[in-house]
């Protein structure tokens, strides 16, 4: 019998990729309510909110290692950069923003903002799926964004 048969026979088979559920607007959270002024007249004030991909200074190294982007660059420019070059492969309706970086109020880490609760048109766009599946390929993940307040300017 031929070696090279032989070794193949006995090489465990390779194990198949993780298949990863399918992402659902359950998975995003329960949307918050269009914004408002809080005027007494019309109940409840209702803050701004985004539905964001946090994207702190490490995911962003990540990043840069895993497509070989920018690594002749110290970190602060390297980082820099890679927001610019993650944003221009981003879909035209996101933006950049900053929300609570490990859930500290006061400060913010960059982030891509998938949309907001400012409008009718933009609460709706946080239930279209192919959109944040096109973030989440650039972004290279499977988790979800989430609803949050950003952080102020």
């Amino acid at each position: 019998m031929d070696d090279t048969k032989n070794a193949s026979a006995l090489e465990k088979p390779k194990a198949p990729k993780q298949s990863w559920p399918p992402l659902t607007l359950g998975d995003l959270g329960e949307a918050p309510l269009l914004m408002n002024t809080g005027d007494p007249q019309t109940g409840k004030r209702v803050r701004l909110k985004v539905l964001a991909f946090p994207f702190p200074p490490e995911r962003q190294d990540e990043w840069a290692y895993r497509h070989k982007f920018a690594l002749d660059k110290n970190e602060t420019n390297r980082q820099f950069q890679t927001i610019m070059e993650v944003r221009s492969r981003l879909p035209r309706t996101c933006r950049l923003g900053l929300v609570p970086y490990k859930g500290q109020r006061n400060i913010g880490c960059t982030a891509i903002i998938v949309t907001s609760n400012a409008t009718p048109v933009e609460l709706e766009r946080g239930t279209d799926l192919e959109l944040i599946r096109a973030v989440q390929k650039v972004l290279g993940t499977r988790k979800p964004p989430y609803w949050v307040r950003p952080v102020p300017s």
